[in-house]
């Protein structure tokens, strides 16, 4: 429920990186006055996360904090922060990213457009924030808007980078009048609550970069293969009124058939025997289409990064 007074909710999910925290926190919570509040659901941590919330929550009382006694996913987290969250506006951020300068004036600025969802630009970094990769995430160097009617438009430019999930602001009112449920376990309900139907008014693509976002820090490494192969092409697919060519523009609809993907998933060490057997083998009824996977999925690593090194220094110089 809103709260008069309260604009926005930062809307915060974390487990077991109170040291990543504790860094976030100190880049957004000076910035949060009286019509702020940051909202932390915590999904069963073991480690000492309470004690970082409590140093700060003394000093800032728009600190709210959650504690789960089981861990439900981050999806049903996200969920639980807003329906926690008392502002008009839900800010959905991560627990080892960091606000830019500003970050929350800018968004504050915006709210009175009544717009259905921000979109936020970033900065890549590194994981110790000591080299920035990109300047910005989204190549725009102007805020772009969208009506209800350019949805797939919205859909192109933006539903890869959504995947980061501080680049969403949205109503709090449209979330919760939203389908969430079937997008649980999906690990990007927020792009399944954005994309279900049309939005009720205008979007805004921020193109400052008001997030600095710590690359390749994971919390999920060890199931890239079923999130990015079998998961996002699967949210991806699953918006009707969306066309298969704004889809294909994302993803593929079944990149785990395409044998040069499941290479560079090995080379990564990320596809092995386990995901072959656990999303290849039962959803391959023709025994003939198993081999290719099977066979890549045993391939040691080594041996395919320097075929791919052979092949990089005998093609590069003739190009």
């Amino acid at each position: 429920m809103t709260e008069p007074g309260i604009i926005l909710s930062i809307c915060i999910t974390t487990r077991n990186r109170a040291d990543f925290l504790r860094q976030t926190l100190a880049s957004i919570l000076p910035q949060a006055g009286s019509r702020v509040e940051v909202v932390i659901v915590d999904g069963a941590s073991t480690d000492h996360t309470r004690q970082v919330v409590l140093e700060y929550q003394g000093e800032f009382p728009c600190l709210r904090y959650f504690r789960m006694e089981t861990n439900s996913g981050v999806d049903r987290d996200y969920n639980a922060t807003v329906e926690a969250a008392r502002g008009e506006y839900c800010w959905f951020m991560s627990d080892d990213d960091l606000f830019k300068p500003g970050a929350v004036r800018t968004i504050l600025d915006e709210t009175s457009k009544n717009y259905s969802v921000m979109i936020v630009n970033a900065e890549d970094w590194n994981s110790d924030l000591t080299e920035r990769i990109h300047e910005r995430r989204l190549p725009v160097d102007h805020n772009r808007v969208y009506a209800p009617s350019e949805r797939e438009r919205l859909f192109i430019d933006t539903a890869h980078h959504l995947s980061f999930i501080p680049a969403l602001v949205i109503r709090r009112d449209i979330w919760v009048s939203r389908e969430r449920e079937k997008y649980f376990g999906s690990w990007f309900a927020h792009i399944g609550v954005v994309f279900q139907t049309p939005l009720p008014s205008d979007a805004i693509l921020i193109s400052a970069p008001l997030v600095a976002i710590r690359n390749e820090n994971f919390s999920w490494g060890g199931r890239m293969f079923e999130i990015w192969m079998i998961k996002w092409p699967d949210l991806i697919w699953s918006f009707p009124d969306i066309s298969d060519s704004s889809k294909e523009k994302i993803c593929p609809e079944r990149p785990a058939r395409d044998w040069r993907a499941l290479l560079a998933y090995r080379a990564k060490g990320a596809y092995t025997l386990k995901e072959y057997k656990h999303h290849i083998l039962p959803n391959t009824p023709d025994r003939r289409l198993r081999i290719l996977p099977a066979l890549v999925s045993v391939i040691p690593p080594s041996f395919i990064n320097m075929l791919s090194l052979l092949y990089r220094k005998i093609n590069l110089p003739r190009r």
